[in-house]
């Protein structure tokens, strides 16, 4: 058995892997099945696919990709900020992110914070504001992410989290979360991709035209209504909160810098308002939209039908990727002969050693370089002598375009230069 060759199972685990990071994931706070949670790596139920993009097939992945609730990886106190840490490195040209809370168990998420199409250019770490109102027990943190540049995707993490110290009475107001390029939610349209960062038909005009809403209540048993229909006032600042943040990535508490104007949006009047939207150009407001249905299925994909779905496609994958590796060495061994035949040519013009004569084998010194009839496809390739065997047999090397394979030949199949 060659022992340098990796068994299938590591092969794909490393597959695997490397699928983990072909995209984007919210690393802080960790979200359900992330592999930055110690709950679910010492329980061993990390989805190492956390970067992929929700399902636009399988409805049972929205929202959350359809994790179950998990315990709270992290408190936060109201009208403080949330640091929010991305990980991996294909952006996809950047795009638009919002994040939200929810507090009825997904059903309906209010936005805190958006980046309109810059998310993610300018780094990873961001400061979410969560209103000093916001309600206090337990509640959803999710970030979502329409990618620019690439296939069109929907992509959502969700961290479960408790909110303390909100003022009473408790209620957040903001933007309603906006979901698209998922057909199976009603009203989430498709958006084309965005490659131009100065343009504007990015499909901003539907965020900037979300219903707004307020959500009040606790632990899974809010309340949410809908705000009346009119374009929410805003002030044009510096807007540092929910920009993103420069420097090295950390677990603690994020800085911010003055990069992209913000807009901080408020809701109707009387409502305290939790959004932040910051954009390219910083023209962004909030307006009124149709409500979209964003209720998740009841049915779930069983982690190990996914499990092997995965397992057999990254197995396919390293099978191709083998073979084709293959192919290529097997083309350019073949390439490189036919290379070599062209430059020497029949040489049908040179002198045949005779076989057996010794004296006209004595005129030629080890290392004299020949034309040898290689006998695997009989053609002539430039060759080296480098033994004589007696009874007319050489031993020639095929020099390093072959790895200097040799063999024994008759003198009948050699050619020299003169």
């Amino acid at each position: 058995m060659n022992h340098n060759i990796l068994s299938v199972s590591t092969i794909a685990a490393l597959f695997l892997l490397t699928l983990s990071s072909a995209h984007m994931e919210m690393e802080s706070p960790a979200p359900r099945r992330s592999k930055f949670s110690s709950y679910y790596t010492s329980n061993g139920d990390v989805d190492y696919s956390m970067a992929a993009p929700i399902s636009n097939t399988d409805s049972s992945q929205y929202p959350c990709k359809g994790y179950a609730k998990g315990p709270s990886t992290l408190t936060i106190t109201a009208g403080s900020s949330i640091p929010v840490e991305l990980f991996g490195s294909a952006v996809h040209g950047g795009g638009h992110c919002q994040f939200a809370l929810s507090y009825d168990r997904g059903n309906t998420f209010v936005v805190l914070s958006t980046v309109i199409r810059q998310c993610m250019l300018q780094g990873l770490n961001f400061s979410v504001p969560v209103p000093s109102s916001a309600p206090n027990g337990e509640a959803i943190f999710a970030w979502t992410w329409i990618n620019a540049v690439g296939n069109r995707e929907y992509y959502m993490n969700c961290a479960d989290v408790i909110v303390t110290g909100g003022t009473s009475p408790s209620s957040v107001t903001g933007p309603k979360l906006f979901v698209a390029n998922l057909p199976y939610i009603a009203g989430a349209p498709s958006i084309p991709e965005f490659p131009d960062v100065t343009s504007t038909n990015d499909g901003r005009n539907y965020l900037e035209a979300r219903p707004i809403i307020t959500v009040t209540g606790t632990s899974g048993s809010g309340s949410v209504t809908t705000a009346a229909a009119t374009t929410a006032p805003q002030t044009t600042g510096a807007g540092t909160t929910g920009t993103p943040t420069t420097g090295p990535r950390t677990t603690g508490t994020s800085t911010t810098a003055p990069q992209t104007t913000g807009t901080r949006t408020s809701g109707t009047t009387g409502a305290a308002s939790s959004e932040d939207v910051v954009s390219g150009n910083g023209n962004t407001n909030a307006g009124q939209a149709e409500a979209q249905a964003n209720s998740p299925s009841a049915s779930r994909l069983s982690n190990g039908a996914v499990a092997g779905l995965v397992v057999g496609v990254s197995v396919g994958v390293i099978a191709l990727t083998i073979l084709g590796a293959w192919l290529v060495r097997r083309r350019d061994h073949v390439r490189s002969r036919s290379s070599s035949t062209e430059s020497t040519g029949s040489h049908s013009d040179m002198p045949m050693l005779k076989g057996g004569d010794k004296s006209a084998v004595g005129t030629l010194e080890m290392g004299t370089q020949v034309i040898a009839r290689y006998s695997g496809d009989n053609q002539p390739y430039i060759a080296t002598v480098t033994k004589y065997g007696g009874n007319g047999q050489y031993y020639v090397e095929y020099g390093p375009k072959f790895n200097n394979e040799g063999e024994w030949l008759p003198s009948d199949r050699i050619r020299t230069w003169n």
